[in-house]
């Protein structure tokens, strides 16, 4: 996002702006999954990171799947 909003964002169109916070906004953000810092430096995992974590995968899970379902429930089985 941060490339969006910086010097290269002005040169980008405001329809085009819009389409790709639409994807950022949609696309998982992995980087909270990864905790490979703490291990290689033996550091403590921060308690708070680790709920949101948790809290970010019961969430978009929650959202994928809920989709899915009514994709699914709207389909005429044979």
């Amino acid at each position: 996002m941060e490339y969006v909003s910086g010097e290269f964002g002005q040169q980008i169109s405001g329809p085009a702006k819009l389409v790709i916070q639409g994807v950022y906004y949609l696309v998982p953000n992995f980087s909270v999954f990864d905790l490979k810092v703490y291990a290689v430096y033996a550091l403590p995992a921060n308690m708070d990171s680790i709920l949101y974590m948790i809290l970010y995968f019961a969430i978009y899970t929650t959202i994928l799947l809920s989709l899915a379902v009514k994709a699914i429930s709207r389909r005429e089985l044979i």
